[in-house]
């Protein structure tokens, strides 16, 4: 029967499941934020068109005046009606 030095494995796998997670705490330390950066790249690429969108849309059709979030029936620079 061949001699096993238990301590020794012991000691090695301690080793190595510490290394494990320091390794693992930086990698967790490091990814968190750059998903984090990520999410909020794709929400500014998302929702950034949309509301530059939402303000040139609304224009006078004839001054082509930018009324922005100004929802009435008149232009207020030029009378025209539009609604």
């Amino acid at each position: 029967m061949p001699k096993t030095n238990t301590l020794k494995t012991i000691l090695k796998l301690v080793l190595f499941w510490f290394i494990v997670l320091i390794i693992g705490s930086f990698v967790v330390y490091f990814v968190i934020p750059a998903l984090f950066i990520i999410f909020m790249v794709a929400m500014f690429v998302l929702f950034i068109p949309m509301f530059i969108e939402l303000f040139r849309r609304n224009k006078c059709p004839k001054c082509k005046r930018l009324l922005g979030t100004l929802y009435t029936k008149y232009c207020p620079m030029c009378g025209k009606k539009i609604r």
